[in-house]
C-alpha cells in the first residue's frame, strides 16, 4: 500500500462543485446530471454524445468514469475549473459591488480577465466598476475580509483542484504523477503533496527530485514499481533501503541511481534489444518463464564489485575486475554499473544489451547443461553481436549490421597467429575460456580510434566468437541467419550433438573461420 499523507489544502469549493455527474465536451462545453456510458457514447439526460468527442466523463463523487488519456484529463479538468472559477469570479464581483469593496472587485475583475475567466455578467459590472471610479479611489471605501478571504481561495482554486484529483488518482495506482506536476507548476500547496509523491524511504525532501524521475521514466514507457513487490522488498531488505524499482515491458530495474535519464536508456536498450531477440526467435518454439528479467544496476564499480544485491557479501572476485557487468544464470540477475566518466553511458547500455541478451535466452530455454558443454563461443559471441548493433531507442528502429563492429574491426587488424585456433576455440566450453590467458597483451590498431589497443586471449576469445556471429548472419544475403539461430537454440537446450560445427553450418572448423577472417577483411 501507498503511503498516504493528511491532505491539509481547503477545498470547500470542489466540495461545493460536483453536485452533479459532469461531461465534458471537446469543444469546452460542460454538462451536468446524472451520466451513463453505454458503448462508444454517454448519455446525459435526454442528450447522448459519441466519447470520441468527449474528454471526461465524471461522477458527482468526483469518480472518473471516462477519460481516454492523460490528456485528456488535464483539458476536462481545466475546463471544469474554469467554469466554476468563472462562476465564483462573478459572484466575487456582485457581493463586492453590493458592499462597497470596488477595489477588491477590480482586483477580482482584472484576475478573471487574465485567465480568460470574464464572463458577460462580469463584463457589464465592469462598466459599473468605470462609473464608480470617484468612490473607488476615495478613502471611504467599504473592506470585507471575508471577501478578500475568498477572492486569495478562489487564487489558489486550480492549482487546489489539480492537486486534489491528481492525489486520488496517484493513491488509487493510477497515472497521477503527470498531473501532480502540473498542480506543482500552478503553486499547489506543495507540502501534503510531495509527501503524498515520494516511496517509503525516499528523502521527502527529494520529493520533487522522485517526481521529475518519476514522469521521465514514465515518458520513456516505464512503470515506477510502487508498494512493496516480492523482488523489491526483498532487495530493499537484503542490499539498500533507498532502492526503486523501474519496470518496462519484461524488465525489472532495482536502482539506488537517482539520474533519470540514466536509468531510462538502459531501459529503453534493453526493451529494444529484448523486441529484437523475440523477432529473431519467434519461430523457434521454446516455453520461457514468464518472470521478468531482473536487473541490479549499481551506482559505483565499488558496490558492482562488492556487493551482491542478495545479502551475501562477497570480495572482488578476480573475473569481476574486468567486466562492466555479468549475468548470473543461477541467481536469475543480470548486474551492472554506472560511473559518472564521458565514456559511461555508452558503456552501459552496450552491458545492458549484452548481459540482458544472456539472460533472455537463459529465460527461454534455462535446460543448458554444466560448464563442460563445448560450443561456449555462441554464448559469448551472441550476445557480443547484440551488443554491436546500432539502438535508436527514440524511434524504436535499429539495425544489426553496424559498420564500426569492433569485433570485425579486430579480426581485420590482429595477426592470425595470435588469434586462437579455430578447430579448438569453436569446441571450448566455459571452463575452457575460464581458463584462457588474460595478460597476454597484443596492440590492434582499430580504426575508428584514434591509438591502438591492447588485446588479450580472453577478449579474443569475445572477438572471434562475435565475428563469427556477424559472419553467419549477414554473409551470403544472410544465407547462414537461421542455422546460427538453431545453433544458439541447440547451445541453451542443451543439445550436444547439434553443437558440431561442420554439422551445424556444412563446413568444417578451420574453413569457417578462414571465412569469417575474410569477411573481416571486406
Amino acid at each position: 500500500m501507498r503511503r498516504r499523507a493528511p491532505w491539509a489544502v481547503p477545498l470547500l469549493l470542489l466540495a461545493a462543485a460536483a453536485s452533479a455527474d459532469r461531461v465534458v465536451e471537446r469543444d469546452g462545453t460542460i454538462h451536468t446530471g446524472s451520466a451513463s456510458v453505454e458503448g462508444t457514447s454517454v448519455r446525459i439526460g435526454s442528450k447522448t454524445l459519441a466519447l470520441e468527442n468527449v474528454f471526461v466523463v465524471e461522477r458527482d463523487d468526483g469518480t472518473l468514469v471516462h477519460a481516454p488519456d492523460h490528456d485528456a484529463r488535464m483539458r476536462g479538468y481545466e475546463y471544469i475549473a474554469k467554469a466554476h472559477l468563472r462562476a465564483e469570479f462573478t459572484k466575487l464581483m456582485r457581493e463586492c459591488c453590493q458592499v462597497g469593496d470596488f477595489v477588491l472587485a477590480r482586483a477580482a475583475l482584472e484576475g478573471a480577465e487574465a485567465m480568460g475567466l470574464a464572463s458577460s455578467e462580469a463584463v457589464q459590472l465592469k462598466m459599473r466598476l468605470e462609473k464608480d471610479e470617484r468612490r473607488r479611489q476615495g478613502a471611504g471605501a467599504v473592506k470585507s475580509d471575508r471577501l478578500l478571504r475568498q477572492a486569495n481561495e478562489l487564487k489558489a482554486y486550480y492549482p487546489a483542484f489539480l492537486a486534489a484529483r491528481a492525489a486520488r488518482e496517484y493513491d488509487d495506482g493510477k497515472d497521477g504523477a503527470r498531473l501532480l506536476r502540473e498542480a506543482l507548476r500552478r503553486r499547489a500547496p506543495a507540502e501534503d503533496l510531495l509527501a503524498r509523491v515520494a516511496p517509503k524511504g525516499f528523502p521527502v525532501g527529494d520529493s520533487r527530485v522522485w517526481l521529475d524521475w518519476h514522469i521521465d521514466l514514465e515518458q520513456a514507457g516505464a512503470r515506477i514499481v510502487t508498494g512493496d513487490p516480492a523482488a523489491l522488498a526483498t532487495a530493499r531488505r537484503e542490499w539498500r533501503k533507498d532502492l526503486n524499482g523501474v519496470e518496462a515491458d519484461e524488465i525489472l530495474v532495482l536502482t539506488p541511481v537517482k539520474d533519470s535519464y540514466l536509468v531510462g536508456r538502459a531501459l529503453a536498450h534493453g526493451r529494444l534489444a529484448c523486441r529484437v531477440l523475440n523477432g529473431l526467435f519467434a519461430s523457434l518454439p521454446a516455453a520461457p518463464s514468464k518472470d521478468p528479467l531482473l536487473v541490479f544496476l549499481f551506482g559505483s564499480r565499488d558496490e558492482y564489485l562488492t556487493t551482491t544485491g542478495t545479502g551475501r557479501l562477497r570480495e572482488s572476485p578476480a573475473f569481476l575486475e574486468w567486466t562492466a557487468g555479468h549475468y548470473s544464470p543461477a541467481e536469475k540477475v543480470s548486474r551492472f554499473y554506472w560511473t559518472s566518466d564521458p565514456d559511461g553511458e555508452r558503456r552501459l547500455v552496450g552491458t545492458c544489451v549484452h548481459e540482458l541478451t544472456h539472460h533472455w535466452l537463459d529465460r527461454r530455454k534455462p535446460e543448458r547443461s554444466g560448464p563442460d558443454q563445448p560450443g561456449f563461443w555462441i554464448v559469448e559471441g551472441f550476445a557480443t553481436f547484440m551488443e554491436e548493433g546500432v539502438y535508436d531507442v527514440d524511434t524504436g528502429t535499429y539495425s544489426l549490421e553496424n559498420p564500426r563492429s569492433r569485433s570485425l574491426d579486430v579480426l581485420r587488424s590482429i595477426p592470425a597467429s595470435r588469434l586462437i585456433p579455430w578447430k579448438r576455440f569453436y569446441k571450448l566450453s566455459q571452463a575452457d575460456f575460464a581458463g584462457l590467458p588474460v595478460n597476454d597483451m597484443t596492440p590492434v590498431a582499430i580504426r575508428w580510434m584514434l591509438r591502438q589497443q591492447l588485446v588479450s586471449t580472453s577478449r579474443l576469445f569475445y572477438e572471434q566468437a562475435a565475428a563469427t556471429c556477424q559472419y553467419l548472419f549477414h554473409a551470403d544475403g544472410g544465407k547462414h541467419r537461421q542455422q546460427l539461430l538453431q545453433y544458439v537454440d541447440a547451445f541453451y537446450g542443451g543439445d550436444r550433438a547439434a553443437l558440431d560445427v561442420e554439422r551445424a553450418f556444412g563446413m568444417d572448423a578451420a574453413e569457417l573461420g578462414t571465412r569469417v577472417q575474410q569477411f573481416a577483411k571486406r
